[in-house]
């Protein structure tokens, strides 16, 4: 067979053919119709995958693939280094090892698909559908994923070094150990997203949305939730250092047992958040909102409260001694 670049020429054409009477055929329900179309796909999908292969056979330049339809194939560890993907269609296959290193899959419909330790770094999947994706271990550092589409989508143990995911979806997103290190991800939405036990180094979300997100047991390291929408998420024994949280919302957030270290809680609301245990001592809360808190075993500030809103909180249990500073017409609780 001559390929005149990949998924081109008569027999192509004939394979398309088959594929569309096969769903004619099925309309009607017939029986055994799902395994008709399961022997069809496989059928279809070993034809494209010994097409993509002869096509890269010998060649040297990056692989022109930009709108191809790669559905049903097995691209398990290919080298795609560089190759152009854009809005090509890879839902649902295989692509566990692959290296699209350097690639391009701006719009790429990859739904679904298994990206196991694959190689994405540098790559750019701007606007890309990356739902219920399986990118355990991959290397997805300095890629762009800006306004990328990963609702459910596994990320476990990731390494996202540098990674753009600026105004990019993340709802229920696993991010369970991954590594974001000076990771953007300014605007993104990780509405009950799993972020236990993930390396947040430097990264930026501010503005972003964690609404339920779980950073359980979660290192933040000098990262900045300037304005970020923390509302009901699960941050109990996570250590904060050196971290920016002016004008974040806390809103019936969980804390309790974590540890503030040199932070910026500035005009932060924590309205009816859980502090018991939680070491805010040496913090300074110019500006912030405390209504409702419960303080129970919490160490508590020795610096400013400056315009604080302390209204309803429980202070009842908290931990002080003569150096904390309290707000004037508060009386304190008894050691």
């Amino acid at each position: 067979m001559e390929v005149n670049g990949y998924n081109t020429g008569p027999e192509a054409e004939e394979m398309n053919e088959y594929l569309l009477a096969t769903y004619e055929s099925v309309i009607s329900d017939p029986p055994g119709w799902r395994q008709t179309l399961h022997d069809v796909h496989r059928t279809v999908g070993a034809f494209r995958e010994k097409s993509l292969k002869t096509y890269l056979r010998g060649r040297t330049l990056p692989a022109d693939l930009e709108e191809a339809d790669l559905r049903w194939t097995n691209l398990y560890r290919m080298n795609l280094k560089g190759a152009n993907l854009a809005r090509a269609n890879l839902s649902g296959v295989k692509l566990e090892g692959v290296n699209l290193e350097g690639a391009n899959l701006t719009e790429a419909d990859v739904e679904g698909a298994s990206l196991y330790n694959a190689n994405l770094s540098g790559a750019n999947l701007r606007e890309a559908n990356l739902e219920l994706v399986t990118l355990h271990s991959a290397n997805l550092s300095e890629a762009n994923l800006s306004e990328t589409r990963l609702s459910r989508a596994n990320l476990f143990s990731a390494y996202l070094e540098e990674v753009n995911l600026t105004e990019a979806n993340l709802s229920e997103a696993n991010l369970e150990r991954a590594w974001i290190e000076k990771g953007n991800l300014t605007g993104a939405n990780l509405t009950e997203a799993n972020l236990r036990d993930t390396r947040l180094y430097k990264a930026n979300l501010s503005r972003a949305n964690l609404t339920k997100a779980n950073f359980w047991i979660t290192n933040i390291t000098q990262a900045n939730f300037t304005e970020a929408n923390l509302t009901q998420a699960i941050f109990s024994g996570t250590m904060f250092l050196l971290t920016n949280f002016a004008g974040a919302n806390f809103t019936k957030a969980d804390l309790t047992e974590s540890a503030f270290a040199i932070a910026d809680l500035s005009g932060a609301n924590f309205s009816e958040t859980n502090l018991s245990g939680t070491d805010i001592s040496g913090m300074g809360f110019s500006g912030a909102h405390f209504s409702e808190v419960d303080f129970l075993e919490a160490g508590l500030l020795k610096k400013g409260f400056e315009k604080t809103n302390f209204k309803g909180a429980n202070f009842e249990g908290a931990l002080w001694d003569e150096s904390t500073v309290w707000p004037e017409g508060l009386t304190p609780p008894e050691q």
